[in-house]
């Protein structure tokens, strides 16, 4: 064995080794004697080899069989790869790190690489224009190799129809990455491409499962189709099948997720996976197949979800963590149908179960207390919510919960809270917040992501920052996220109401009339989108002084949100707020008036303190109350309004000159006429796009009727 390291040219000689890979491929048909996992286990050889050398910062450069040696270690095939005189050092300070000295060599290690050498078949398309080498060119040769290796060819490159020869989905993916013409799409390292052949088992595993889980899914949705000329029976059941089988699906995720990760055990990601098994045989056995329960053909998808949620507890006795799991999915089903009381009581379940899982003042058991202080706020249980959130920071797990997942669930909560009480700036600052954490939590669902989007983006509305709200909304819809089309509807009814906002009616109310429609259908005529579409409406004719059309879409969305959400919902009482105004402006106070003094009573004992909404109800009322005469009555309203947060709800609304005047009219007898005049034309003149308006209105028919009024008195003195 000889060397030399002194003078070019460099070397190291060994003994004869053995045939080169082409060779003794071609000896015996030796490479045809071994199966698809023994030719992998040996180009997997070959391959760390070359990671080696790219870990030194050493590029090969002609990669191919004949420079590789096949020799018996031990009765061991093991390949040598030679002839690296065509090689080039990518980084000298490699060596330099490793402490290692280049002689007298540095000055040629950096020089441009050359191609010479370089056997065509295995030259990457890059070098053939005239790029440089690099890691991804020493790829693609392997990626050449491994098909030939795969094929039993090494005489061959790749034909056309190279894989239907392959025949495995999975490693002609591999083979396509690694080869790939643009080097952009190519796997960037050696290391990369080893790690997909390695896990290959794991590959499979999981291309199968998912496949059996849209195979799944398809089926669900074809016994759906089919059942809808059935009984009803049938379809609610089905329904409730498909709400079991989103669980499952989440669990599966969550055991996949198990499985990659370094630290899950083989014994957790099993315990996963038999979750997933229980829950879909729980809805299979116990809601399908055991028949109606309520033994009419008539029942409906909420009868057979609380059917279920009896269920749980029995079934999933010995297993808390699925039973938790079930009743988190029957909360969000029953959430979507509206149906609070069911949606609490599965929550309050779940939240239980979590917590004999994984132990009081767990995660799980917390996210789910607060998402329920979310739905609660909601709801108008401020106080509830506002339990839950004080609670929950009283705890261990909560002391330092500003930048973890609870921390994120948390903010939401208490921007709903703030939400419920109007209080716009501090609702807004919560998800400001809670967005600038979505970029630490990776394992947050992407429904989670896009709501606290598209909420930000309201509140931003509601604060008048329209450009903050309409980027946010753009932002979205052009993400890379996939976007249902109720999401795309939602997000672009979100557009409409800040077009509205800003008196854009063009583009707002054909936009509204379309979504009115798609919304129903999308998400059903309850569902919130809906109701606000059919408000935005209203506000629209409201504009156009078409007080028909309002009146028409404002009653249409309090009786659905009435009928479907109860008359306490806090939408329900927004759309009954909504209805009393225009009704109020339309001239109709006969009606308006009991409306919305209902409303306020019903605000009133639902949230404490009261929202500013109320203050903006007291005033509207009470304009209704000076038009129809009752002056006494007006008065006491207008004594409990505070101008301050009427302007904090209504920004620019000019809370302060508005009450003056009204307050000037129902005081009209203990007021000089010359300085109540005056006074009056003066608010009315500081009010922005009030001219006319019905304070106006109010304020010049009063005056004029009390001038002539103290005129006719003063004729008839003299």
């Amino acid at each position: 064995m000889g060397r030399n390291f002194e003078t070019p040219p460099f070397y190291l000689e060994y003994p004869y080794l053995g045939p080169d890979l082409l060779k003794w491929a071609e000896t015996n048909q030796q490479l045809l004697t071994l199966n698809r996992d023994e030719r992998l286990a040996l180009f997997l050889q070959i391959a760390d080899t070359v990671s080696a050398a790219h870990s030194m910062g050493v590029l090969h450069k002609d990669l191919k069989p004949s420079n590789i040696l096949m020799t018996n270690s031990s009765k061991e095939l093991r390949p040598i790869l030679t002839d690296f005189g065509s090689s080039h050092l990518m980084q000298s300070k490699v060596l330099n790190d490793m402490g290692i000295s280049p002689l007298g060599l540095s000055m040629t290690f950096d020089s441009a690489p050359s191609n010479q050498g370089t056997t065509l078949m295995y030259l990457a398309p890059e070098v053939w224009t005239g790029e440089s080498p690099s890691i991804q060119s020493d790829v693609y040769a392997l990626g050449i190799m491994l098909y030939q290796m795969l094929s039993g060819d090494l005489n061959q490159g790749i034909p056309p129809d190279w894989q239907t020869e392959i025949g495995d989905d999975l490693l002609n993916e591999d083979i396509r990455l690694a080869t790939a013409t643009n080097p952009a799409q190519r796997l960037q390292s050696v290391t990369e491409l080893t790690e997909r052949l390695r896990n290959l088992p794991a590959r499979r595993q999981e291309a199968v499962e998912q496949s059996e889980r849209e195979a799944y899914a398809a089926a669900m949705q074809a016994a759906l189709d089919q059942s809808r000329a059935r009984r009803p029976w049938l379809v609610a059941a089905i329904l409730s099948l498909m709400v079991g089988m989103i669980a499952s699906l989440g669990l599966y995720q969550e055991a996949v997720r198990a499985q990659k990760s370094a630290l899950a055990s083989k014994q957790e990601t099993l315990k996963q996976m038999s979750r997933t098994q229980n829950i879909n045989q729980f809805w299979q056995d116990e809601i399908i197949q055991s028949g109606n329960p309520y033994q009419r053909d008539q029942a409906s998808v909420p009868d057979v979800l609380a059917y279920a949620s009896q269920r749980v507890s029995q079934i999933f006795a010995d297993d808390p963590e699925t039973a938790a799991t079930t009743h988190e999915s029957l909360a969000n089903a029953f959430n979507g149908l509206n149906d609070f009381a069911r949606t609490r009581e599965n929550y309050l379940a779940a939240a239980d179960k979590y917590a004999e899982a994984y132990g009081q003042n767990s995660i799980p058991e917390w996210r789910t207390r607060l998402m329920l202080s979310q739905i609660m706020a909601r709801k108008g249980e401020i106080k509830e919510a506002e339990q839950i959130l004080q609670d929950f920071r009283a705890q261990p797990v909560g002391s330092s919960f500003s930048r973890s997942l609870l921390g994120f669930y948390a903010l939401k909560a208490s921007s709903q809270i703030h939400s419920a009480q109007q209080n716009w700036s501090e609702s807004a600052r919560d998800l400001e917040r809670a967005v600038a954490l979505i970029p630490l939590l990776d394992s947050l669902p992407e429904e989670d992501r896009q709501t606290t989007y598209l909420g930000l983006a309201g509140k931003y509305r509601r604060l008048q920052r329209y450009d903050e709200a309409e980027a946010l909304l753009t932002n979205i819809l052009n993400s890379d996220t996939a976007l249902s089309s109720a999401r795309v509807a939602s997000l672009r009814l979100r557009k409409a109401m800040i077009y509205l906002d800003q008196k854009q009616i063009n583009l707002a109310e054909p936009l509204l009339l379309e979504l009115k429609d798609e919304l129903s259908l999308l998400l059903g005529e309850n569902s919130l989108d809906h109701l606000r579409a059919l408000n935005q409406l209203s506000t629209v004719y409201r504009v156009k002084k078409d007080y028909v059309a309002a009146v028409r879409y404002a009653r249409q969305a309090y009786e659905i949100s009435s009928a479907y959400l109860g008359p306490d919902h806090a939408n329900t009482l927004i759309d009954q707020s909504q209805l009393g105004f225009v009704l109020h402006l339309s001239g109709d106070n006969q009606e308006a008036i009991p409306i919305m003094q209902d409303a306020i009573v019903r605000f009133t004992a639902m949230y404490s303190p009261e929202p500013g909404y109320v203050h903006m109800l007291r005033y509207l009322v009470a304009e209704a109350l000076i038009q129809e005469e009752e002056f006494d009555q007006a008065r006491q309203l207008l004594s409990k309004i505070d101008a301050t947060t009427l302007e904090t709800t209504s920004p620019g609304f000019g809370a302060e000159n508005r009450l003056a005047i009204l307050n000037t009219v129902v005081n009209t007898d203990t007021m000089v006429i010359g300085v109540r005049r005056d006074l009056v034309l003066d608010r009315l003149n500081q009010l922005e796009n009030c001219n006319p308006c019905v304070v106006y209105d109010i304020a010049m028919s009063h005056l004029d009727g009390h001038v002539a009024t103290h005129t006719q008195a003063l004729t008839d003195s003299e």
